[in-house]
């Protein structure tokens, strides 16, 4: 009975108690001392706190989409106006050695009076012109005068000169000067047909 019980114990021993630690050892989480980690996938990137979606353009099927850009109109830009003086019939007998040019008539409203402005050029040699007689006469046949005056002038180069009238004239019926006459040394020339600018 002894060799008996001792065989079945021996059996017990040689048979279960490995049967056993295989078992243990399937299910243990460790292999040989080594920790086995799970496997596990690699999360998504954290999304930006702000939003950066972008504009998306809808096409609708069977329609093309056209840009047309639109053309800039140019401004105008506005012309300096220039003076033009007006057109003065001009009889100058002495033409080759004086030139004589018709600048302005102008007329002072609230004083009545008329400033008159004309260029001349000595073609001469260098001497004293003096200009002199200075008579006009308006579309009412009044006459008016103004006084004279010298300059001492220089070959080819112009000279400004300006002359007041004497007496009033009245804006509202007066809008020109049928003629205005004076001399140069001696030489008469004659202005025809003056308008007159009231300011």
């Amino acid at each position: 009975m002894k060799r008996i019980f001792c065989l079945i114990i021996a059996v017990v021993c040689l048979v279960i108690i490995p049967a056993k630690f295989s078992i243990a050892q399937i299910n243990d989480p460790f292999d040989q001392g080594t920790l086995k980690v799970k496997d596990e996938k690699p999360l998504p990137p954290e999304k930006p706190y702000y939003n950066e979606t972008k504009p998306v353009k809808k096409e609708e099927p069977g329609k093309k989409i056209v840009i047309i850009e639109k053309e800039e109109t140019p401004v105008p830009q506005a012309k300096p106006v220039e003076t033009q003086i007006p057109t003065v019939e001009i009889s100058n007998p002495c033409n080759d050695k004086l030139s004589v040019m018709f600048i302005s008539l102008t007329g002072n409203t609230a004083e009545q009076e008329l400033d008159w402005t004309i260029k001349f050029i000595n073609h001469d040699v260098n001497k004293t012109i003096f200009v002199g007689n200075i008579r006009a006469y308006d579309e009412e046949g009044n006459e008016n005068t103004a006084y004279s005056h010298s300059w001492e002038t220089k070959t080819d180069i112009a000279v400004k000169a300006n002359f007041r009238f004497n007496k009033k004239v009245l804006p509202s019926k007066i809008k020109k000067l049928s003629i205005i006459t004076c001399s140069f040394n001696g030489c008469e020339v004659e202005f025809r047909d003056v308008p007159i600018e009231w300011r």
